[in-house]
């Protein structure tokens, strides 16, 4: 549970300050003293709720998020220290004739990846030429997106596109 306003002046008042306000200006001392006493008279509680500090920070994350950042490495104690949610992956798409595989670190691009994916998977099924067009000219690490039909049609029949999913359907 949170604290609300509502419950912070309550806290502040069951420990003898006359509000919340009062109870953060004073000493740093005083307030330990008053949390020392009301958890000394209430046994670490009070009116039936613990008194504790609302969640934050690693317990305060949904569990399929929690699971999400085990898998890839990061602890309770790099998530507290802020260690980057995301770490270095490798993405592939065409370029130039080619499949190359790019480290992305950003969110957009592995999103313009993604994108880029499903259009050429499009492309491939209707023979359409218009779901490349949002992807000319645009890059990622460098490398040009691919954007004409006719050679990823040449490259899909040579068997060099082979579409794996990206993300969490891939592991």
């Amino acid at each position: 549970m949170a604290y609300t306003h509502e419950r912070r002046e309550e806290l502040a008042r069951a420990k003898g300050f006359p509000s919340y306000r009062a109870y953060r200006t004073a000493p740093k001392a005083e307030r330990e003293a008053a949390n020392r006493a009301l958890a000394q008279r209430t046994g670490g509680r009070y009116a039936g709720k613990k008194v504790a500090p609302a969640r934050t920070g690693w317990e305060r994350l949904a569990p399929a998020t929690r699971r999400r950042h085990e898998r890839e490495g990061i602890t309770p104690a790099l998530y507290r220290a802020g260690a980057p949610l995301r770490q270095v992956k490798e993405m592939r798409f065409v370029s130039g004739g080619e499949v190359v595989s790019v480290p992305v670190t950003t969110k957009a691009q592995r999103s313009l990846i993604g994108r880029y994916d499903r259009a050429v998977r499009f492309a491939l099924q209707d023979g359409d030429p218009r779901h490349l067009r949002p992807f000319e000219g645009k890059k990622v690490g460098g490398f040009d997106l691919d954007a004409t039909l006719g050679e990823l049609e040449d490259m899909d029949l040579r068997g060099e596109l082979d579409f794996e999913p990206y993300g969490d359907e891939a592991a």
